[in-house]
């Protein structure tokens, strides 16, 4: 007999709901480990269906004009279109629903699936509440080996149109509109049953699977290694939810790939060995079988890759890495944030979502936020006052008197520049109620 999970049913304490300790308990509990659906993880919906809409038109008209980053798709009665741009939402359509209506009345199509990948980028709003889920979920249980991104399920169907499947990533789901019903079937058991894979009939397959529902204020979570549907029992409304995917286990992902396009990158820089060493006039060791050795000029990129290594350069490159995938909180597309301005009159203010990070590496300090890496000198000042923006507003004439240990190093006047450029990046304010 099929498991069912209600929403009224859960392992994890109702009373830790919305707060950090849900999530640290979704962490040991759940995280890579099983499939559930949580009730009331939200005092409220954090995508309304307003501002996800807003966030789908604004991917619809970058797709009309070209400037799209993920294609968007639009499957009709389970066929996918080749070409899904005149069918996209309008603002004149002003809500999902009447979409829908417009989607049908002009292709006649009974049902309809349609996906807007990386919605983040299209909607400071919706960027803001993304930020918001992701910073919790990345503090609770870690960035991802590979990146984090946002898609949007928006439709009228009884079974997602491609079938059952599964993606290389763990998969946080938001319900946006309506009620979302997911079947989940561990690996195992499509391992032992390879007949289930990518059909939307499945009568004998359900027994094996678990059910997961939600509704908007709820979240359904499920590891990276179960395949999954969307299912509904009748075609009698459109549904959306906004799922937040974790790739934690496709071979793009693997961390050697950022040490190789780093090393590439910083070795490219270099300056080539002069010609001739590059031309080896022994005879190659495949075809003589001796111990020949590398020709001068593979040598010489051999000694560059272990100078490199040894010079501490790939590890400081590696961490600003760490750090800019840590400052957005492991999304992989990042759309420019806008400039804010501060004055040495009012108190500056943090922005809670910046994902402020720094490290320091021998006398330089890298600083982080929402995905941009820049370098500054170090000063004890200057990261004292980092720290302390973490924490609450910091006025200037206070932070000034931080700068009068060594002021040979950094300056009052180089810090607040410091100020002025994470404002560029939108990180700071002198007015914490411009925050929205």
């Amino acid at each position: 007999m099929q498991e069912v999970i209600p929403l009224h049913q859960s392992t994890l304490h109702t009373s830790t709901i919305c707060g950090p300790d849900f999530w640290r308990e979704f962490a040991e509990q759940y995280w890579e480990r099983a499939s559930g659906a949580f009730p009331g993880v939200f005092a409220s919906p954090p995508i309304p269906p307003s501002m996800a809409f807003e966030a789908a038109v604004g991917l619809a008209d970058a797709a009309r004009s070209g400037n799209v980053i993920t294609d968007p798709c639009i499957w009709l009665d389970g066929q996918k279109l080749p070409d899904p741009v005149p069918h996209l939402p309008m603002k004149s359509d002003k809500t999902f629903e009447a979409y829908g209506s417009r989607l049908r009345r002009e292709t006649g199509a009974r049902e309809y699936t349609a996906l807007f990948p990386e919605l983040h980028y299209y909607d400071a709003r919706l960027l803001r509440a993304a930020r918001q889920i992701l910073r919790d979920v990345v503090g609770a249980c870690g960035l991802p080996s590979g990146w984090s991104d946002t898609a949007l399920f928006v439709g009228d169907y009884e079974r997602t149109p491609f079938g059952i499947h599964y993606g290389p990533m763990s998969v946080l789901t938001v319900p946006v509109i309506g009620r979302k019903t997911f079947r989940v079937w561990t690996e195992e058991e499509i391992a032992m049953h390879q007949e289930l894979v990518g059909v939307t009939r499945y009568d004998a397959g359900q027994s094996r699977s678990k059910l997961l529902n939600a509704s908007p204020g709820d979240l359904v979570y499920w590891p990276s290694r179960e395949w999954h549907i969307a299912e509904a029992e009748a075609v009698d409304g459109p549904t959306a939810a906004l799922s937040f995917g974790f790739w934690t286990s496709h071979r793009e992902c693997h961390p050697l790939r950022q040490v190789a396009k780093i090393s590439e990158r910083l070795l490219t820089a270099k300056p080539a060995p002069p010609g001739r060493d590059l031309v080896s006039t022994r005879v190659p060791a495949a075809e003589t079988g001796d111990n020949s050795p590398l020709p001068e000029g593979w040598a010489h990129y051999l000694d560059e890759l272990q100078a490199l290594v040894h010079s501490g350069d790939l590890e400081t490159e590696l961490m600003g890495e760490y750090l800019r995938q840590s400052s957005c909180f492991g999304l992989k597309e990042v759309p420019p944030v806008l400039a804010e301005t501060v004055d040495k009159a009012a108190p500056i203010v943090l922005d809670p979502l910046a994902g402020l990070c720094t490290s320091r590496r021998g006398e330089t300090l890298l600083v982080a936020v929402f995905g941009q890496v820049f370098t500054v000198p170090y000063h004890s000042g200057l990261l004292h006052l980092l720290s302390v923006l973490k924490e609450r507003p910091v006025g200037f004439c206070e932070f000034e008197t931080w700068f009068d240990v060594d002021p040979v190093s950094l300056s009052v006047d180089d810090a607040w520049s410091v100020i002025e450029y994470l404002a560029s990046l939108g990180a700071v304010m002198s007015d914490a109620g411009q925050l929205p």
